[in-house]
């Protein structure tokens, strides 16, 4: 037997050790002889039996004829063509009724919407794919631009979606990311008639902080109060709500104040997830209150605790993918305005990362990003520091977007924030497991 490639181990007291091997996942306690046996500086025999099969069960002790990159390499294909369950977002819009200053879309594309025919055309789509990959559910997006700015086409191309995947037993989940300000009683009524649906709103900080950020266009001001009474109405539905806050070096002392405003307004336990704002694309890059990596990696942990101490919930399991995002599989799609598809939320508009385009005849049609997309793998890096690392498992490695922002090329590796704590987030993990979702 020989120790795992991917075991990272962490200092308990009174001589124990946690260990949480990447690979598989697993996440357990052992002692002084245990962490040795790990790290191969005592035979693994010499360990009792019922050690012995702890370590190898959770994948930490290994044959030794095992080649674990193999292994690794495996899975990140399997996942990344695995069909059964496809994602779509649609940008029925690119018009929004918000001025935030760190949007990149309003530096890409004029304002424009979907109109029926193009719509009839991507449920055509949609539909065809998950016949031709007998897939098994749908997870149906949509995104802006405000998608809620369309909700008539938002709402009769779910139904219509929907009523099909019915009729073909495929499961159906209807997702909106808005800002929440046009999620109206009317509107919220109308959603109520789907069986699973997902809505995830952002805000920026507290309501002083917030309202100098995300304000309307027309100069009415800032947008909190609606939000939150969006947030409070969606409360008494069966939605999944997901409350993104965003964090630059403006407003990240500010967020413990917005956790206690969000208590005061009867949410707490909402499931939160913390996204700090980075430069992906040039257009990104105008916006000058990013936070460096090191110092965004400890405010994020912090914040996390402090989120958890106060009765929230969290998406930060460490039973990661072994792909980065569902972006880079080919069982999820972005389709814009023009019929322009994409894989990245952050790339949408940007010619260069277009991954192809809806023909009215032909169908889907490829450009060459799509193959560079589906043809990243960490494997085939020029530099090999991926292969290196105890997290390879759980990245994939890292933002393809990210990637090219830096090098020029998707075929690189990215590390995001959050491979600086992974030790915080594995103790997070156990200690508030309840309130951590693992999916």
């Amino acid at each position: 037997m020989k120790p795992s490639l991917f075991n990272l181990i962490f200092p308990e007291s009174d001589n124990l050790y946690l260990v949480y091997n990447t690979l598989h996942g697993s996440i357990f306690e052992v002692d002084e002889q245990g962490k040795e046996a790990i790290q191969g500086k005592i035979a693994f025999n010499f360990l009792p039996s019922e050690y012995q099969e702890l370590l190898t069960t959770n994948g930490v002790m290994i044959d030794d004829d095992l080649d674990e990159m193999k292994e690794v390499q495996v899975k990140y294909e399997r996942f990344k063509y695995d069909k059964r369950n496809l994602l779509f977002t649609i940008l029925n819009s690119y018009e929004c009724n918000l001025d935030c200053p760190y949007c990149y879309e309003k530096k890409n594309k004029e304002e424009i919407a979907l109109d029926v025919d193009k719509a009839r055309l991507i449920i055509q789509f949609i539909t065809q794919q998950i016949i031709k990959n007998h897939s098994t559910g749908l997870s149906l997006f949509f995104f802006g631009g405000e998608p809620l700015l369309k909700p008539h086409l938002l709402l009769n191309v779910a139904s219509i979606l929907r009523q099909w995947c019915q009729a073909n037993l495929v499961f159906f989940e209807l997702g909106i990311v808005t800002n929440g300000t046009l999620l109206s009683p009317e509107i919220i009524s109308q959603l109520k008639e789907f069986e699973n649906v997902f809505i995830q709103i952002t805000l920026d900080g507290p309501e002083e902080v917030h309202n100098k950020r995300r304000i309307y266009r027309e100069g009415k001001g800032g947008t909190y109060s609606e939000i939150i009474g969006a947030l409070q109405r969606c409360q008494q539905t069966n939605f999944k709500i997901k409350i993104r806050i965003n964090v630059d070096q403006e407003n990240c002392e500010q967020i413990p104040l917005l956790l206690d405003e969000l208590i005061d307004h009867g949410l707490q336990g909402s499931k939160l997830t913390f996204a700090a704002l980075t430069p992906l694309t040039k257009a990104c890059a105008l916006y000058g209150s990013y936070l460096e990596t090191r110092r965004m990696s400890s405010i994020l942990a912090n914040l996390w605790e402090i989120s958890l101490q106060k009765g929230f919930r969290l998406d930060i399991s460490p039973k990661a993918t072994p792909v980065y995002c569902g972006g880079l599989t080919d069982a999820a799609y972005i389709i814009d305005p023009y019929l322009d598809l994409y894989k990245c939320f952050g790339s949408v508009g940007l010619k260069e990362h277009r991954i192809g385009y809806l023909h009215r005849e032909k169908g889907f049609i490829e450009d060459r990003a799509y193959y560079e997309l589906l043809a990243r793998n960490p494997f085939h890096f020029k530099k090999k520091s991926c292969l290196k690392c105890k997290l390879l498992p759980t990245c994939g490695g890292g933002c393809a977007l990210g990637a090219y922002n830096l090098y020029g090329t998707y075929h690189a590796g990215c590390c995001d924030v959050f491979t600086k704590i992974i030790e915080k987030r594995v103790r997070l993990f156990l200690q508030y497991r309840p309130q951590i979702d693992e999916h």
